[in-house]
């Protein structure tokens, strides 16, 4: 009894030994997607981005003017980059990863809306430019390997877009017969601002140790914490000049879509 227990033991051992050197079906060993891996990728990045635009031009018992813009823009722009990463393992023909990577992109936009009060032909002239120069991840990976050549997977993570907004407000012309006003104020701010990515694509072996892909990303940076502006406004009424104050503020919300093709080189 104790030999047939001891045999049984032994080749226990011994069974287990010899497949944990194996990869789990579909993958043949070595496991293709895993391992330490390096990432070119070239595509179109598509913003889509919400400005609001308040301005408040306040005279004490003369003057007080409040126009509100808003302007989407949603132009396309070139996007490239690289990443590093690391995949390994979890199950039968599923694999996770962690992976950081940096990309540049030329998103510029801008707008200039002219807004006049009917009632005083008070007007004012606001303009926006917003910019997105580059944008930073670090993104954890899930893949399914459909078979050995194929996989399939999801990405999630903080983005950290770095974005440039500028803003200025021009008031002019007669608020009436005998009240002139002249006012400008601009402000700005240029920050990086931390988003989340979800992300989805597939790869194909070219190589053992070569793949191509296809993905697909969608960032939400959602309000990018412009600050408020205020600056002195020259008003003249009756001759006598008047102390008054031009405020500017945005609220700007931006998402972004990303297609890009991807290579990526495994070293195993």
């Amino acid at each position: 009894m104790k030999r047939k227990l001891l045999a049984a033991l032994i080749f226990s051992f011994t069974a287990t030994g010899a497949l944990a050197g194996k990869c789990p079906p579909p993958c043949p060993c070595p496991c293709p997607f895993t391992g330490f891996y390096g990432t070119a990728d070239f595509g179109v990045i598509y913003p889509s981005i919400k400005n609001t635009t308040t301005t408040e031009l306040s005279v004490p018992s003369v003057i007080d003017t409040v126009f509100s813009n808003t302007s989407r823009f949603t132009d396309s722009a070139v996007t490239g980059g690289i990443a590093l990463g690391y995949a390994n393992m979890l199950t039968q023909g599923i694999l996770g990863g962690i992976e950081g990577r940096a990309n540049l992109e030329n998103v510029e936009t801008s707008s200039s809306l002219t807004n006049t009060e009917t009632t005083t032909s008070l007007t004012a002239t606001t303009t926006t430019s917003i910019k997105l120069k580059n944008d930073f991840a670090l993104l954890l990976k899930l893949g399914v390997i459909v078979n050995p050549k194929v996989l399939f997977y999801g990405l999630i993570g903080p983005d950290w877009g770095n974005f440039s907004v500028t803003s200025s407000s021009n008031y002019f012309q007669n608020t009436n017969e005998s009240t002139t006003v002249n006012a400008s104020t601009q402000n700005g701010i240029s920050r990086y601002k931390t988003g989340l990515l979800l992300g989805f694509g597939m790869e194909a072996l070219l190589t053992q140790a070569i793949s191509l892909g296809l993905e697909y990303n969608h960032v939400w940076y959602n309000n990018l914490g412009y600050p408020t502006s205020s600056s002195p406004a020259s008003v003249v009424s009756e001759g006598s000049p008047l102390p008054g104050v031009l405020t500017l503020n945005n609220n700007t919300n931006a998402q972004t879509n990303t297609v890009t093709l991807r290579v990526n080189y495994y070293l195993g």
